[in-house]
């Protein structure tokens, strides 16, 4: 690796990054040199919604990021590296699959509920949120999980006897 080790040159600007983008079929990013790091991600956001690229490349850029991440690292502490063609079709796989999982329907049944009672969990509508509180009361532990209408965990609150209560605000 080459140039100044920063997150923005290593996930856009070296000469390993470039190609891996360039492979991925994507454009050359305008002024790269130029560019700060908010400017790049931001970009990479926007063409997540560009219509001109393939569902399928733009899917994959958050796992192209994360393939390039870890391929530094790999370099640098594994003194080995995976092949860009192996990496980038290890990107689509996980993008792939990812949305195959997150896109699905999801119906989780739920046994022993208030009085015993059998659920399946359903999705709040459509712009709303759901809260969901699971409590153990021998451990007296509880995590209160606020998820989208996609299902998707967006922020999470839990308290554990002897632990720190934590909020993670996901979304």
């Amino acid at each position: 690796m080459t140039g100044t080790e920063s997150i923005e040159h290593v996930l856009f600007k070296c000469d390993i990054a470039q190609e891996v983008w360039d492979i991925a079929g994507f454009p050359p990013i305008v002024q790269l040199a130029n560019r700060s790091m908010v400017e790049l991600m931001s970009l990479s956001i926007q063409r997540m919604g560009d219509d001109n690229l393939s569902l399928l490349q733009r899917r994959a850029i958050p796992w192209l990021l994360w393939t390039i991440w870890k391929n530094r690292n790999i370099i640098l502490y594994a003194d080995t590296q995976i092949t860009l063609i192996t990496q980038l079709q290890q990107a689509n796989e996980v993008a792939r699959l990812w949305h195959e999982l997150n896109d699905a329907k999801q119906s989780i049944e739920v046994e022993g509920g208030l009085g015993n009672e059998h659920k399946i969990w359903e999705p709040p509508l459509s712009g709303f949120r759901k809260c969901n509180i699971h409590a153990v009361e021998e451990s007296r532990s509880f995590i209160v999980v606020l998820l989208s209408s996609h299902g998707i965990i967006v922020a999470m609150y839990y308290i554990m006897p002897e632990r720190p209560s934590r909020f993670l605000l996901i979304d």
